[in-house]
């Protein structure tokens, strides 16, 4: 169904939803029983339509202050909270002809419209090798790096692009932060992830910049210094909501940081091998 007219049905059947309310509360004060069952009836399957909708529409677009109603309907609908006239039953001898949540069979086919007929199995696996795979030399791997990784491939794999930028940065991060502590260039206890801190609060440390600047001063690492700053400048826009990426570029960014995390490591593993001896 094309934008407009997606649009368009939603708002009949949300305003048709806020109609059915007064009619449903009126039925049940008055005791009008083939009314209410047919109201509420009606009721559950407009709201079980809605719900379908919003399990496949990511943002739905109405501006106006005419749609006002509509849109705080349709919010506590996409956030499951239950609509006005549900909440006045569901204390009393009716809670248990509210509307449940969607089916198993709601989610089969939903799964089936959504996911098989956007990508298959074998997609999702080609995908999964064009990504490629970290591999690193360190005597403990960082806390979540793994996860980071595992995450940005799978991202890759069911072409959310966006993400993988953003994931990308992540990784980059937790390994220079790590190299970072290593090298005594801050302290272990701010080895977090700066941002994926609260919002508000002050991130721990020095900017991945600066950070990437100090470890690189080291001469096993001298020469790594413009591929990472090119790793984090890539990331840039996307982390900033500046533009988004294309598979290509998406690909490009997660290679080129499963290779700067890879050869950051090799490096200072080197380094550390020569102290040893």
């Amino acid at each position: 169904m094309a934008p407009d007219k997606l649009t368009d049905e939603v708002v009949r059947k949300a305003r048709r939803l806020i109609e059915l309310s007064p009619l449903i509360v009126r039925a049940i004060i008055e005791w009008q029983t083939g009314n209410w069952a047919r109201y509420f009836s009606e009721f559950a399957d407009i709201k079980t339509q809605l719900r379908k909708t919003l399990v496949e529409q990511a943002l739905v677009h109405l501006p106006g202050s005419a749609d006002a109603d509509v849109r705080g309907l349709l919010k506590k609908i996409a956030a499951d909270e239950l609509l006005p006239v549900e909440k006045a039953l569901s204390g009393g001898p009716l809670k248990n002809a509210l509307p449940g949540p969607l089916t198993k069979d709601d989610f089969e086919e939903l799964g089936r419209d959504s996911l098989y007929s956007w990508m298959s199995h074998v997609e999702y696996a080609e995908g999964l090798y064009r990504a490629g795979a970290l591999v690193v030399a360190c005597g403990e791997i960082p806390k979540n790096l793994e996860r980071f990784t595992a995450e940005a491939r799978q991202c890759y794999a069911f072409q959310q692009y966006n993400a993988v930028c953003a994931l990308c940065r992540t990784m980059l991060e937790i390994a220079v932060r790590d190299i970072a502590i290593a090298y005594g260039v801050i302290p272990r206890d701010t080895g977090k992830v700066s941002h994926l801190a609260a919002r508000g609060r002050k991130p721990q440390g020095p900017e991945l910049s600066q950070m990437i600047q100090q470890i690189t001063e080291h001469s096993e690492m001298r020469h790594l210094r413009d591929p990472v700053h090119r790793v984090r400048q890539s990331t840039n826009a996307v982390i900033h909501g500046s533009r988004s990426v294309s598979e290509n570029e998406a690909l490009h960014i997660l290679k080129e940081t499963l290779s700067a995390i890879h050869r950051l490591y090799e490096a200072h593993e080197k380094a550390q091998r020569r102290k040893g001896r």
